[in-house]
């Protein structure tokens, strides 16, 4: 009963299932395991053994145990396949030999670390991706707190603690490995996890410590420029106390927390600047090996990046490819003449990130967010203007006319937050059916606005609002003014929403429109009407083509439509036929109607819209 009491207690005291059987026979999984028993072995041996005498047995007892797996491992692997494989392979006869001779605790940690960095190299744990703070925070929540606690702190239950150990004093690659093999004897089982999920879980677990009010999407770029990317890598093998007392507290807590702040994009930029500033001090094996391990991270969103940029994805990969064989070269070379060509390839590498990073892309949202705001808003301004004019003219309150634009307003902001929601349903899907929904909206628009600027539609409009007037029909006066502003403001938050973003477009659109009401209402000024539409919506066909193939877009990532990449590599251009196409048919279709459209309406009633009063 005591030694059942003792290994319930002992949430690390079998680390790893002890019967291989269990376990995948793959290499892989070997090198992982060899990686576990030895972090193991490394961490915990002072508590077994002091001063060559034993202070736990049940310690020792998994030390000898753990130590004899290792050796048995190792013999099993091929030799001509592994890194260092000799020295590795005495590491671990003389690990064991060491535990039996009850060696001090430095001792034995070397040879542990030894077989731990064996491990490392030939693939037994590294990085693959990048994790999601709020996936780890959901999956620790759904499995771990319950024994765990809030912290990591453990819970107790029946008075008896479970979860005992401090999560805090264990590294990301410990809690990835546990999670994936368990703890035999304890409740501690394994998870079915994809390597994305179990590595949140992990760093997630790493950052209890530091907890306090983390939020998945801030971006913290002072946090992000404090800390290196090789600390990231580095830091996935130490515990949080390994990782103070190799830098500092402070640089601790932000290797934790950049890990969720930093982009894919933005971690092979700055892999690429350390792995550079390597090879300058003649550092060239941590280089590539620095560069390889962010470029394999990276690959998770090259095929996302590709569908969006094609062109600049290849030549990055390329690029990356082209930069690790002139390291290589430099290895064995005595000349470093090639420092240079790996410059080169690296400052232009790195501007073709800058492109995926979308810093080019951001304008082209804030010029499209800002025609959109301009053009719906003028729209509602001239509408609202003209029934104004009408009632100043019958000289009744106008109180309805503002009620009803202000109503309208307010459910532009209600639609804006709902449609929020409704996208996080699932990013992909939902981001690509509301653009797809904004281009038949602004294809219908198009061709509303070619009839728009005929006379007599508009004509007809003032008639029924002059009638309402002078019948002081104050209702239908609220609702075609709060219809009239809804629906523009409806636009509005379609439109926006399928750009994604273009923040400075919109408050440049605001503040034009202020602007715009100062001229129109006190300065009486009437603006080109017929140019004015036509123009927009000239503008606004170009954003129907951008849109369409960005719905394209969303749908590939969802794995909805195919991808089939189509180009001329020659000429650098990069796109897939699914999004080609439709972007063409569209283009001719919505500039074919607006040069008709056009070429009717010079050919129809020579009275313009700028020369008669609406």
């Amino acid at each position: 009963m005591k030694m059942k009491i003792i290994i319930k207690i002992k949430t690390l005291a079998f680390f790893i299932l002890s019967t291989l059987p269990a376990i995948s026979e793959s290499s892989e999984n070997k090198v992982k395991l060899i990686y576990s028993l030895s972090s193991y072995i490394y961490s915990n041996y002072h508590t077994a053994v002091k001063d060559n005498k034993v202070i736990s047995e049940l310690e020792y007892d998994e030390m000898i145990r753990f130590s004899q797996e290792v050796f048995e491992l190792m013999k099993t692997l091929e030799k001509g396949k592994f890194k260092n494989f000799d020295s590795a392979l005495k590491a671990a006869e003389l690990l064991h030999t060491k535990v039996l001779e009850k060696a001090e605790a430095k001792d034995v940690e070397d040879l542990a670390k030894e077989l731990i960095n064996f491990s490392i190299v030939n693939g037994g744990l590294t990085l693959t991706h990048l994790p999601d703070f709020a996936e780890g925070e959901k999956i620790y929540k759904a499995m771990c707190l319950v024994c765990h606690g809030e912290r990591g702190e453990g819970v107790m239950q029946e008075g008896e603690m479970v979860g005992h150990t401090n999560l805090s004093k264990v590294s990301p690659a410990r809690v990835f490995l546990t999670t994936m093999f368990g703890i035999e004897g304890t409740p501690m089982r394994s998870f079915d996890l994809q390597d994305k999920q179990r590595w949140s879980l992990s760093f997630y677990v790493s950052a209890l410590k530091y907890l306090k009010e983390h939020k998945a999407e801030q971006k913290d770029s002072e946090t992000k420029a404090n800390v290196k990317i090789q600390q990231i890598l580095d830091s996935i093998h130490m515990n949080n106390d390994e990782l103070e007392k190799t830098y500092s507290e402070d640089l601790a807590q932000q290797i934790r927390e950049s890990i969720f702040n930093i982009g894919h994009v933005e971690f092979l930029k700055k892999a690429l600047e350390e792995s550079f500033e390597l090879v300058k001090n003649s550092e060239f094996e941590k280089a590539r090996a620095l560069l390889s391990s962010a470029y394999m991270i990276f690959e998770e969103v090259e095929p996302t990046l590709k569908i969006r940029n094609a062109s600049d994805v290849t030549f990055v990969e390329i690029g990356i490819q082209k930069i690790l064989q002139e390291i290589s070269k430099l290895e064995g070379a005595i000349d470093h003449k090639n420092i240079g060509e790996i410059q080169n390839i690296t400052e232009v590498v790195l501007k073709r990130l800058d492109k995926l990073e979308s810093s080019a892309g951001k304008y082209g949202k804030d010029l499209s967010a800002f025609i959109v705001v301009f053009r719906e808003g003028v729209e509602a301004i001239l509408i609202i203007a003209a029934i104004l004019g009408v009632v100043s003219a019958v000289k009744i309150s106008p109180i309805p006319v503002y009620s009803g634009g202000v109503f309208g307003v307010v459910l532009g902001v209600a639609l804006w937050e709902l449609t929020g929601k409704i996208m996080k349903i699932n990013q992909e899907v939902m981001e690509g059916v509301v653009t797809l929904l904004a281009v038949l909206v602004i294809i219908w628009v198009s061709f509303w606005v070619l009839e728009k600027v005929r006379v007599g539609r508009l004509e007809a409009f003032m008639k029924k609002v002059r009638t309402a007037a002078y019948g002081k029909n104050y209702v239908w006066l609220f609702l075609v003014s709060f219809l009239a502003t809804s629906r523009e403001a409806g636009e509005t938050v379609l439109f926006l929403r399928a750009i994604g973003g273009g923040e400075v477009g919109i408050v440049l659109g605001f503040f034009s429109l202020i602007f715009v009401a100062v001229v129109v209402y006190f300065a009486k000024l009437k603006l080109p009407l017929r140019s004015f539409f036509l123009g927009t919506n000239i503008l606004l066909n170009v954003l129907a083509v951008v849109l369409i193939g960005k719905a394209i877009e969303e749908f590939q990532e969802a794995g909805i439509i195919p991808i089939t990449f189509v180009g001329l590599p020659f000429l650098g251009v990069y796109t897939t036929l699914q999004k080609f196409l439709p972007q063409l048919t569209l283009f001719l279709l919505l500039f074919g109607a607006t040069a008709v459209g056009v070429l009717h309406n010079l050919k129809a009633s020579k009275m313009s819209l700028e020369s008669k009063p609406i």
